[in-house]
């Protein structure tokens, strides 16, 4: 099976696409609901809430699942232009898919989803930064989607310091990029502060962001279900993976060894998000992204023989599959 997906024509591509359809279908047939924002969530999220509350559920599922299997294929590509994988493999966009689609709660129109284009494009800008000579604006502009990211949900403000560890690696940095990039976080918060300002509510704006001081562990891991159970083999993986690629030196180029850095940092500080930070399990999609390209590499240079690997894939999409059905199987009974 992972010589399958180690290739890029349109039969992976549809395979994959066949998947996340197979996985999202349960949720469009039981009165799915849009996920409503609570105190952990950032300024844009009530606002969007609000202005596509009238949307059919049904719709809302489905437009779900097609940003997230377009944000896959960037994903992809981001893997597979920047040495990340092999070149014409769809492992990355596989996991992807199986990231975002194994559990019921992720299948939503939601902040979480949303959030999912901007960390790839995070991704897509700091790994310019090695190519760029004049790299100034793409540092503005990697802080800049940072700050997006945190009127969506405040705790990824903690990004910039990818940002800031992924700057100390690439050439052609200087001061003035950490500066910059530090402005580009600021500027949506000023942006939104002058809204409010010139419409008379600025004491308004700083109700716009829950800041909770402390860590609180996600109690819904604490939860004994097939579904949590999903959830921890997934966090596990992922943190072995992040360790794998962090790790890797050997055969390894100066700017892979930079990507893979950036990607392993993020994985991790998201995990740290996810676990401690974050109250609810749709969260857990932020990870998706980096997930899936910390897996694809690790099922590329795994020592475990094929065979063995094209079966954990296996039962990883049967995981998923029969996840996404047991809520349905219930409704049924």
């Amino acid at each position: 099976m992972r010589s399958f997906f180690n290739k890029g024509f349109f039969t992976q591509y549809a395979t994959v696409f066949l998947t996340g359809l197979l996985l999202w279908l349960p949720s469009a047939f039981m009165q799915p609901t849009m996920a409503t924002p609570d105190g952990d969530f950032g300024a844009i999220l009530g606002f969007i809430h609000f202005s596509t509350i009238n949307i059919h559920p049904v719709v809302a599922v489905v437009s779900a699942f097609l940003l997230v299997f377009i944000t896959g294929l960037f994903v992809n590509r981001l893997a597979n232009d920047y040495g990340l994988s092999g070149k014409t493999s769809t492992l990355p966009l596989l996991f992807f898919v199986l990231l975002t689609g194994f559990s019921p709660y992720f299948h939503q129109w939601s902040a979480s989803v949303l959030a999912l284009p901007l960390i790839t494009l995070l991704f897509i800008l700091l790994f310019k930064h090695y190519h760029g000579e004049n790299n100034l604006f793409l540092s503005f502009d990697a802080g800049f989607v940072t700050g997006l990211l945190t009127l969506i949900y405040p705790p990824l403000a903690l990004l910039i310091i990818v940002v800031l560890i992924s700057l100390l690696s690439f050439k052609g940095v200087s001061w003035r990029n950490f500066i910059i990039s530090l402005v580009g976080l600021l500027f949506p918060p000023f942006l939104m502060y002058a809204y409010y300002f010139f419409t008379g509510s600025e004491a308004y704006f700083l109700n716009l962001f829950h800041i909770h001081i402390g860590l609180i562990f996600n109690r819904f891991y604490l939860s004994l279900s097939f579904n949590s159970v999903l959830l921890w083999l997934s966090i596990i993986l992922l943190f072995i993976s992040a360790v794998k690629v962090l790790q890797q030196q050997s055969n390894l180029s100066i700017q892979q060894r930079s990507y893979f850095s950036i990607i392993g940092i993020s994985l991790l500080m998201l995990l740290f998000v996810q676990l401690l930070l974050s109250s609810q399990a749709e969260t857990a999609l932020l990870l998706a992204p980096a997930g899936a390209l910390t897996m694809g590499n690790l099922m590329d240079n795994t020592t475990l023989k094929a065979k063995w690997i094209s079966t954990a894939i296996f039962i990883i999409i049967l995981s998923s599959i029969v996840n996404a059905y047991l809520p349905f199987a219930h409704v049924i009974k």
